[in-house]
C-alpha cells in the first residue's frame, strides 16, 4: 500500500472502479476482490475504502456508492407500491371477494389463478385501473357460476370495492423527506401507468406533485414510452435512473432502452408485475427500502 496519501488515493479509486454501482456484496465477496491487489492486506484496503467512502458499508454489506454523483442525475420515479401502497388494497378486495363467492368445488388458489388470466387479459385489452380491476371479478364470477353477473352482484361486487375507488393515499414510509432531499441535488420526474384520472387523482391526494419537473402518464411503460421521455425531456440515459418495484413495467424496460434502474421491491407487487432480474447487470441498483436512495443520490 502506498504511504503516499496522493499515490495511495490513485490506488483506492483505481480498486474502487472494479466493484458494480449499488450492488450489495459480503464481506466475503468484497476480500475476494481485495486479494486480487493487495493479497498480503486486503483488510488494510478494505478499510481505506470505507474510510475514504469509496465503498459503503452498513449492516454486513458492502456497496459502491451510485455514480459518487457530483454529476446531477435524473430520476424518475414510479407511483404505485413505490411511493404510496396501492396493490395491498386491491389484495384486501380480492380477499373479501373470495369469502362472499364461497365456491363449493374450487379452493382459493385455484379461483385467484382464474382471476389472474382474466386480470391479464383485461389489461391488455382495457388498461388498468379500479375500473378494469371490477370488470375482472365480475367476469371471474360470471365465469364460474357459468352466466353473466346480475345487476345484484355487481353491485355486491363494487360495494366489497368501495374502500379501493374511494381510498386516501397511504405514502410508503420517508417518501416525502426523501424526494425533498434528492429533490435538491437532481432532476426529479414521475412515470405511471394506469387510468389518467385515477392515477391523478391519486397523485393530487398524495401532496407530493411540486416534487417533480415533470410528469407522465401513460397507458403503458415500455421500452418505447422509455426512449419517448428521454427524447422529450432531452435527458441522458447514462445519467437517468428509473425507480421502481416492478420488474415487468419499471426496470427491465428501462434497461432495454438504456436506461439505469433502481429496483425496490415492494411485497405487495402484483403478480403480474413479477419478472426475473439479471443478477450480474451492474447498471440496477437493488435497494430494500425508499430511503436508501439518500445514501446514493
Amino acid at each position: 500500500m502506498p504511504s503516499r496519501a496522493a499515490k495511495r488515493q490513485v490506488l483506492l479509486e483505481h480498486v474502487a472502479a472494479t466493484f458494480p454501482v449499488g450492488v450489495r456484496l459480503t464481506e466475503r465477496e468484497v476480500n475476494e476482490r481485495l486479494r486480487a491487489y493487495y493479497e498480503h492486506d486486503w483488510v488494510s484496503l478494505r478499510r481505506y475504502l470505507i474510510d475514504t467512502a469509496l465503498l459503503r458499508r452498513a449492516d454486513g454489506w458492502y456497496w459502491r456508492p451510485g455514480g459518487g454523483v457530483a454529476t446531477q442525475q435524473a430520476l424518475v420515479f414510479d407511483a404505485d407500491d413505490t411511493l404510496w401502497e396501492n396493490n395491498v388494497l386491491f389484495e384486501r378486495v380480492i380477499d373479501d371477494f373470495l369469502d362472499w363467492l364461497a365456491h363449493p368445488t374450487l379452493d382459493r388458489a385455484e379461483i385467484r389463478a382464474i382471476l389472474d388470466d382474466i386480470e391479464r387479459a383485461n389489461t391488455v385489452a382495457h388498461g388498468y385501473g379500479s375500473r378494469v380491476f371490477l370488470r375482472s371479478l365480475g367476469e371471474c364470477l360470471g365465469r364460474l357460476r357459468e352466466r353473466p353477473a346480475t345487476a345484484a352482484e355487481e353491485r355486491e361486487i363494487e360495494e366489497l370495492a368501495v374502500a379501493l375507488i374511494e381510498r386516501r393515499v397511504e405514502l410508503i414510509p420517508g417518501v416525502a423527506e426523501t424526494l425533498t432531499e434528492l429533490g435538491g441535488r437532481h432532476e426529479l420526474l414521475l412515470l405511471t401507468k394506469g387510468d389518467l384520472a385515477e392515477q391523478q387523482r391519486k397523485l393530487d391526494a398524495s401532496g407530493l406533485a411540486s416534487h417533480f419537473g415533470s410528469v407522465h402518464i401513460v397507458a403503458e411503460k415500455d421500452a418505447d414510452v422509455y426512449r419517448w421521455l428521454l427524447a422529450e425531456q432531452d435527458l441522458s440515459p447514462e445519467t437517468t435512473w428509473m425507480v421502481g418495484n416492478s420488474p415487468r413495467s419499471d426496470i427491465l424496460p428501462a434497461r432495454r432502452a438504456g436506461l439505469n434502474a433502481v429496483f425496490i421491491p415492494h411485497q405487495h407487487t402484483w403478480v403480474l408485475e413479477h419478472d426475473e432480474l439479471d443478477p450480474a447487470d451492474d447498471r440496477v441498483l437493488r435497494l430494500s427500502t425508499f430511503v436508501e436512495l439518500r445514501d446514493h443520490f
